[in-house]
């Protein structure tokens, strides 16, 4: 009987029960039971530590501008389940996405007949994204690796157009790896044989890695052009200008330095598809695509008066930037922090990098099993650093608690995990 959108979502969440299990096995076989749609389609590989989801942003919008119709991969959703799959930046709809986990549902039930171990809810989600990409006629997918790349769903493609890795540095440390040779061995997993794959700055030992692994399976490896000229806009937050060899000025709409290079980044594999014959991809074509470029959540202004940011920073690099920006930007203003985390982050990190900035801290619990509580975080950091904190019973108290406390020429910046942010943003926008 054919499931309402409903009654999909909450099989998709039952399928939690089988964790998380890096592996390609179930994922290959899924596809088996579907009629392997993969293997009909075109795609764009992305893996990587940060950057991935404003890089796969810029990149679709590009392609998008250049008349094709694209396909997204990307999680976590911030708001609504079915943003995870996207076909020109309009999500699959709650009756398709409820049509192809019923088609889904019954593979999982006769694989378990058949003596197979049941997919977990990623290689489920990532096989509905195939068979939608295919009933779409896309012309491109882009997929966004999970965690890792070698073992991750995603990885089940046999070959692509283009694999990108985006800035490789240290998260998912109990999984991946505690060096930074592991953890960039596990991203270029992704690397295939004689694809195009390309990268931008990274540290030394995680570029040894990605040319090696480019080596062995003949690869041919580009660097991502750099940036010429930088000008941002460091007051209202608006966008940012800069220049690329070749093709001259170049406007995004995204705030934070970081985005320029993730745009670069977007725009020299938007040049390497044009090579591979993609034609319709031009210089107005990408000009287009990037100021059309919207990526929710990411050192994102929401508002002015007070200023508030929102920004999915969860790992030491993602906070690192975070924190630049910040200086940048907001250096002598009073900030107001709102964190909620998931207990495997490296969250006292996190407070080392903020506690110079931070006035104070509403605490939060993220809506994840993964979370830590409001309550232990907050006694975790009056206990370490003295910094004042507040826990808030929901999202909606925190949103209202911060606005309480700051003047109008204050900032309150809500960051630490990408499974709170879009929600509390809403209940920002609510009260706007």
């Amino acid at each position: 009987m054919p499931m309402n959108y409903e009654e999909a979502i909450a099989y998709l969440k039952e399928t939690n029960s089988y964790g998380m299990v890096l592996g390609l096995e179930r994922i290959t076989n899924l596809l088996h039971y579907v009629g392997n749609p993969h293997k009909k389609l075109k795609f764009v590989h992305v893996a990587g530590t940060n950057g991935k989801g404003s890089t796969v942003a810029f990149l679709s919008s590009i392609l998008k501008a250049s008349s094709l119709r694209v396909g997204v991969y990307s999680s976590p959703a911030l708001l609504d389940y079915n943003e995870i799959i996207k076909v020109n930046n309009e999500s699959i709809s709650k009756a398709d996405l409820a049509q192809l986990t019923t088609v889904l549902k019954a593979a999982c039930d006769q694989m378990v007949k058949d003596g197979l171990g049941h997919p977990t809810e990623f290689e489920i989600t990532t096989a509905m994204s195939f068979l939608y990409f295919l009933s779409q006629d896309c012309d491109i997918c882009i997929l966004e690796v999970g965690l890792g790349g070698l073992l991750d769903s995603t990885n089940v493609i046999e070959s692509c157009e283009l694999a990108i890795l985006t800035s490789i540095s240290f998260d998912h440390v109990r999984v991946l790896g505690n060096t930074l040779t592991e953890i960039a061995l596990h991203k270029c997993g992704i690397i295939k044989e004689g694809i195009d794959v390309l990268t931008c700055d990274q540290e030394d030992e995680v570029m040894d890695v990605i040319e090696e692994s480019a080596r062995n399976k003949k690869a041919r490896l580009h660097n991502s052009e750099l940036p010429v000229g930088m000008k941002a806009d460091c007051i209202s937050l608006d966008g940012q200008t800069f220049t690329m060899n070749g093709i001259g000025t170049l406007k995004i709409n995204l705030a934070g330095d970081y985005q320029i290079y993730n745009a670069a980044l977007a725009v020299t594999a938007a040049h390497i598809l044009k090579n591979k014959g993609y034609k319709s991809i031009t210089a107005e074509t990408v000009r287009q695509g990037l100021i059309e470029c919207r990526w929710p959540c990411r050192f994102e202004c929401i508002n002015k008066e007070p200023i508030v940011i929102v920004d999915g920073g969860h790992n030491a690099k993602g906070i690192d930037v975070l924190v630049s920006s910040l200086y940048k930007h907001f250096k002598d203003k009073k900030l107001i922090f709102i964190m909620g985390v998931m207990a495997d982050k490296d969250y006292q990190y996190m407070i080392n990098k903020i506690s110079k900035l931070a006035k104070e801290i509403i605490c939060v619990t993220a809506p994840n099993k993964r979370a830590l509580s409001a309550s232990d975080l907050s006694k975790f950091i009056s206990e370490n650093y003295g910094i004042k904190t507040e826990v808030a019973e929901s999202l909606k108290e925190a949103a209202s608690l911060s606005l309480k406390k700051a003047e109008k020429n204050d900032v309150i910046v809500a960051f630490g995990s990408l499974y709170y942010v879009g929600l509390i943003k809403e209940e920002f926008l609510d009260v706007f």
